[in-house]
């Protein structure tokens, strides 16, 4: 008895809860199921993690905004910084580093999308210039 520990449910009083319902949410809650790392979930992250670095490239070479959307990039940061701060608060592991490192990506190649359409604001005498 002294080393078991339990954990309080609140329960809405017109709900009776059996011995068994109550032994599958320890279970539950205890399981390494929610403490584990989806495999899925980095495959996911590592996939589009591979096409960030040839998009930034391909910008900085091109120093041309054609065929980037300023929109979708600021979608894809802000869902990656979700990403990153439902891993801090809510399931802490080391998946939040590939959050990370993508919304680093996707910031670069942001950065990069505004450089470009300020270079392409330049008027042409000065681009020949530089």
């Amino acid at each position: 008895m002294l080393g078991k520990t339990y954990k309080v449910i609140i329960i809405p009083p017109t709900r009776h809860v059996c011995k068994a319902e109550l032994r599958s949410v320890e279970a539950r809650d205890n399981s390494s199921y929610h403490r584990s790392m989806s495999p899925f979930e980095i495959l996911m992250l590592c996939c589009f993690g591979a096409a960030w670095p040839f998009s930034i490239i391909r910008s900085w070479r091109s120093r041309s905004t054609r065929g980037k959307s300023v929109g979708f990039l600021w979608i894809v940061l802000v869902g990656y910084v979700a990403g990153v701060l439902h891993k801090y608060y809510y399931h802490r592991d080391l998946v939040i580093y590939l959050y990370a490192t993508n919304a680093l990506m996707v910031g670069i190649d942001l950065a990069l999308y505004f450089r470009n359409r300020s270079m392409e604001k330049r008027p042409l005498i000065q681009r020949s210039r530089s």
